[in-house]
């Protein structure tokens, strides 16, 4: 099979900032909130999945509604890592290569002091 894709890694750190800082992003609703706005270039993703793995190795998918809003669960002291994906099917050129889609992994990690 002859398929090129192209895959981009995002990472942000803490739920302080709930602004987009990334073309991918989980956007907390407010300062260190459960609640998030998933979002592809500053637009909103709705019904998309996100993973949240917990301290203890817990993990659980919760999908985002027609805003792109998505609220999830922390019910362990500890750091957790939430994860989104998105595949964007337009082929392009990276570095004199053609490719037929772009994979996006972006990666949130936060820690709870409950």
């Amino acid at each position: 099979v002859d398929f090129t894709v192209q895959t981009i890694f995002l990472a942000r750190e803490g739920r302080k900032e709930n602004k987009d800082l990334l073309y991918l992003d989980i956007v907390p609703q407010s300062p260190n909130s459960n609640t998030f706005f998933l979002k592809l270039n500053k637009e909103v993703l709705p019904k998309m999945s996100l993973s949240v793995v917990a301290p203890n190795g817990w993990s659980k998918k919760f999908k985002s509604d027609k805003f792109g809003k998505v609220t999830i669960e922390t019910p362990w002291k500890g750091d957790y890592v939430a994860s989104l994906k998105y595949t964007d099917k337009t082929p392009g050129k990276a570095d004199g290569k053609d490719f037929e889609q772009t994979n996006y992994v972006m990666s949130l990690h936060f820690n709870v002091n409950k």
